[in-house]
């Protein structure tokens, strides 16, 4: 389900159904409940969009830094090796 959520294409069709609405309520041709629901299904979206992409953001940046301190880590033991059969 997060998967789903977190497609452009998603994100791009919940944008166009929300353009769509109000362009539909511009001409008048549905009542306005539908388009109030409409509206609202769209907010909800896009706010689940925002939330799986921001954790998705912290998730990676995360992930990143532990990269890095396993690399350094790695350059520290080949260090003390190093510097250990010099001895």
């Amino acid at each position: 389900m997060i998967r789903m959520l977190e497609n452009t294409k998603a994100a791009a069709a919940a944008a166009s159904s929300m353009i769509s609405a109000w362009f539909v309520d511009l001409l008048g041709l549905i009542p306005d409940d539908i388009t109030k629901l409409a509206s609202l299904v769209g907010v909800v979206l896009s706010c689940v969009l925002i939330v799986t992409h921001t954790r998705k953001g912290t998730l990676e940046v995360k992930l990143l830094k532990m990269q890095l301190l396993k690399m350094q880590l790695q350059e520290k033991e080949k260090d003390r090796s190093e510097t250990g059969q010099a001895d």
